[in-house]
């Protein structure tokens, strides 16, 4: 969808999926996780523990699903009314904000080059969570659900797969600190899928990779976003061994799985050059 996708050598978004963005804290870049063509398989082996506080957090792919959650085009589906204005409002923030350049970006450009890309194919979906107080495990219900349908929705080949991205949008959750902590136990229980989570919401200060006074994350509502993980991600997957292994399974596949092991720790230790 709206993701950070570009050559590392070249161009980066500052979105990190659009889900995500070019954040500078790259221990907390908001992403999303899975491999191309890849579906998940869900077993109650999948699961991730995060400790917040006294309190161990469990994000498992077996964390209920909400069946009335359901992934439709932004740009061609069909809203509930309730969810119109949300949805205009989600259109206007796609072609307007990200599929622009800004002056504070730091960079030519789109904020995330693969937006509008993603719009053309009709590839950026959405789905709507209502709710002012929400719980954990409602969110994970609704995000494991979102989840399932974008690995199984088309396209399924490599061509196209990773223009696709999923969002999924609380338009009357203000908890961002929540928002924040599911997204980082996601990133870390679906990188292994390379899939890559995200978070936006309103006023979120995450900084932008080319410029730290950039905020690009900021969005209308709170979202987690969803796409696959692509070569520029790079810069977002240096903060923690898990996440760089993964990066490197997947676009160094040749490379020795006990050699991935040793470069995924001198890339989080700074070593790798």
């Amino acid at each position: 969808m709206f993701f950070k996708l570009a050559c590392i050598s070249s161009r980066r978004s500052d979105t990190a999926c659009c889900v995500g963005a070019d954040t500078q804290r790259v221990s907390h870049g908001r992403q999303t996780c899975g491999r191309s063509g890849r579906r998940i398989g869900l077993t109650s082996e999948d699961h991730y523990c995060t400790k917040k506080g006294s309190t161990m957090h469990a994000t498992s792919l077996d964390a209920p699903s909400h069946a009335t959650i359901s992934l439709s085009s932004l740009f061609t589906g069909v809203p509930s009314s309730r969810h119109d204005a949300a949805a205009g409002e989600l259109r206007r923030w796609a072609v307007d904000y990200l599929s622009r350049s800004h002056p504070e970006l730091g960079r030519k450009g789109a904020i995330c080059p693969f937006t509008l890309p993603s719009i053309k194919k009709d590839l950026f979906s959405v789905a709507f969570l209502d709710g002012a107080d929400l719980s954990r495990e409602e969110i994970a219900g609704a995000l494991t659900e979102v989840i399932r349908q974008f690995q199984s929705s088309a396209p399924l080949d490599a061509k196209d797969e990773s223009l696709k991205s999923a969002i999924l949008v609380f338009p009357d959750f203000a908890d961002h600190a929540l928002i924040d902590d599911i997204q980082l136990e996601f990133k870390n229980l679906f990188i292994k899928y390379d899939l890559m989570i995200g978070q936006f919401y309103p006023g979120c200060t995450e900084s932008g990779l080319w410029n730290a006074e950039f905020r690009p994350l900021d969005a209308p509502y709170a979202m987690i976003a969803i796409r696959h993980m692509t070569p520029s991600d790079y810069p977002f997957l240096t903060g923690d061994e898990k996440w760089a292994a993964a990066y490197l399974s997947k676009f160094a596949p040749d490379i020795p799985a006990r050699v991935r092991g040793d470069l995924a720790q001198r890339i989080v230790n700074g070593k790798a050059a």
